[in-house]
């Protein structure tokens, strides 16, 4: 806790130079946890209209029996209280993190969102990208599979915790004159690419919540890593800028400030494409809407205009890409009733752009999309 403290401050108090496209987005969710700064117990609370507030938020795998949720019935109750004693640890954890900062608000979906008010679901799922590019941190429980196991366990030997056995931990001799020895750990493969092999980087919309935080601290096995727009840290001493994360091309495109001079592509949207492909979700209905966020982000920087998963401008080299692997997804595969088959929504498997079409040097189009219309039929279910 104490790393992500420094990160933090480092991070907010160097807004004026380089970390000024760190700085969070306007953004108050109609619903919040107030941690109890001054000592109080965390209760649901209604931020007033137009009050800008900080908070952060938790990003997490719900598991296959979420432990609690905000209901109609419970509401009133959890608006009174959240007794920390029955919450998950995860929770409890990432109240304990929003309090050492000193930031008076947490987001956490199951919570904040009411779960069987369908109306409010979909309301707030159509403005998640906005939770999240509003958040002064988001927290990511990265390789646990439920919200039971916390965001900072130190016991590697717990059940169901995800860690790297590969990684190679030596301790050198006793340094000349003393008995102090250094612990040396050899990285096994590019630190910043783990948040993909971890059970939250399987989810499918925990992708767009890591892509859009402005800074996210990733509690990971056996030390934490910090991400923000400039730089990319970890526990163990590893710090990388923002040109060196740029690079990196195993890691998630960097979600570039409007400030910045390097635009978003057509090549940072197919990586986007590759790694959403590979993702499971619960719901497959939920397909397009856990991507509809990344998809409204890139069409405000790139000045386009989506068609299910492709470009109005680009169309003709969106169509370009390929299924990645023989594997199926079977909860996919229906949908092709309601996704066009063009789509690489639409693919039951994982998919992958080939071609590098914005590095061609002298490209010139071809193909002009002369005239489009898709029409949406909700079903409720």
């Amino acid at each position: 806790m104490t790393a992500i403290q420094a990160w933090f401050e480092e991070c907010r108090s160097g807004a004026a130079s380089l970390h000024k496209d760190c700085q969070p987005a306007p953004c108050t969710p109609p619903r919040l946890i107030s941690v109890g700064l001054g000592g109080t117990t965390p209760r649901l609370v209604q931020p007033s209209p137009g009050e800008r507030v900080e908070y952060t938020a938790l990003s997490y795998c719900w598991g296959s029996n979420p432990p609690i949720r905000t209901m109609k019935s419970t509401l009133p109750v959890f608006s009174d209280e959240l007794a920390l004693d029955q919450l998950p640890k995860t929770f409890t954890d990432a109240i304990q993190i929003t309090r050492a900062l000193g930031i008076p608000y947490i987001w956490i979906d199951a919570l904040c969102i009411v779960q069987d008010d369908s109306e409010e679901w979909q309301a707030v799922a159509a403005k998640m990208d906005s939770v999240y590019l509003g958040s002064q941190l988001t927290i990511a429980a990265a390789q646990t599979a439920n919200s039971f196991y916390g965001c900072l366990n130190s016991d590697p030997l717990l059940d169901g915790v995800h860690h790297h056995e590969d990684d190679m931990f030596f301790r050198t001799p006793s340094l000349p004159g003393t008995d102090e020895q250094l612990l040396v750990r050899v990285y096994t493969a590019d630190p910043r690419s783990r948040i993909q092999k971890t059970p939250l980087g399987d989810r499918g919309w925990t992708l767009q919540e890591h892509l859009l935080s402005h800074r996210t601290a990733f509690c990971m096995r056996p030390e934490v890593y910090w991400g923000c727009q400039a730089s990319y840290q970890s526990q163990c001493g590893l710090h990388l800028t923002s040109d060196e994360i740029a690079r990196g091309e195993t890691t998630l495109p960097l979600m570039r400030g409007s400030n910045t001079a390097t635009p978003l592509t057509s090549s940072d949207w197919h990586r986007v494409c590759a790694m959403y492909s590979r993702r499971d979700l619960t719901f497959p209905r939920d397909r397009i809407p856990a991507i509809a966020g990344i998809t409204r982000y890139f069409a405000e920087r790139m000045e386009r205009r989506p068609i299910v998963g492709l470009w109005e401008e680009t169309f003709s080299r969106d169509l370009a890409w390929v299924r990645a692997s023989r594997h199926i997804m079977p909860k996919f595969s229906s949908l092709t009733d309601s996704v066009p088959s063009w789509s690489w929504l639409a693919c039951p498997s994982s998919v992958y752009y080939p071609l590098d079409l914005d590095s061609a040097g002298g490209r010139v189009e071809h193909v002009k999309l002369v005239e489009w219309d898709v029409k949406w039929e909700v079903r409720v279910v």
